[in-house]
């Protein structure tokens, strides 16, 4: 059971070669031998044929609970990577803010800054913000969930945990002379392992929320 990645929408794993019409005409194959195996009176006929039927719906009903699932679905105007939803900013010059206040943004719609920590992740960012700026802009920037604002040079996640693997633009994190850039975003670039820039937390940029997908 995953989401796919794009829009919001669930997809949700099925059983493949389950034939249950197959199942259910064994079940009146297993009763019509029992007829002829043991006698063909009206009545024993009437009672085997009930007890078929009888077993076929509880056969059913064992599969049915079987098969049941939990599908997970994203808001309307999220975006879906397995089973995280992704929300970016409208791209534009009034929709932009600082870091905490993007952060503010996230937690009002039940999530926080995205924690781009696997190359899944960062791939499908970078998609999307490339289609939707052709060039790289210092303005085109999106806030993500990691800074380094407590400990310099420490990059952190906003869960608490350490980056370990980073995706910088060639030359960056570089504290650009000396303008405490303690707080990392993501530009649309052509090479999709090179977007990270390291900025003042305070420069009002886009940003990217991120939540688990919520089941349905």
């Amino acid at each position: 059971m995953t989401l796919t990645s794009g829009d919001a929408t669930e997809e949700c794993g099925t059983y493949e070669n389950l034939n249950t019409v197959a199942l259910f005409e064994d079940q009146k194959k297993v009763s019509l031998f029992t007829v002829r195996g043991y006698g063909s009176s009206r009545r024993y006929q009437l009672a085997t044929g009930v007890l078929g039927l009888i077993s076929a719906a509880l056969l059913m009903a064992v599969i049915g609970m079987s098969i049941q699932r939990a599908c997970k679905s994203c808001p309307p105007d999220w975006k879906a990577l397995n089973h995280s939803c992704f929300y970016f900013s409208p791209p534009g010059g009034n929709m932009r803010e600082g870091w905490d206040g993007s952060r503010a943004d996230c937690v009002q719609r039940g999530a926080d800054l995205a924690i781009v920590d696997t190359l899944e992740k960062q791939t499908f960012i970078s998609k999307i913000l490339n289609g939707r700026h052709k060039t790289f802009n210092i303005w085109y920037g999106y806030w993500i969930g990691l800074r380094d604002k407590v400990n310099e040079q420490t990059w952190t996640w906003i869960n608490g945990s350490l980056l370990t693997e980073g995706y910088w633009r060639d030359g960056e994190p570089n504290d650009y002379n000396l303008f405490a850039e303690d707080c990392a975003a993501t530009y649309p670039t052509d090479d999709t392992l090179k977007s990270w820039n390291d900025a003042p937390c305070s420069h009002p940029l886009g940003w990217i929320c991120e939540k688990e997908a919520t089941e349905i």
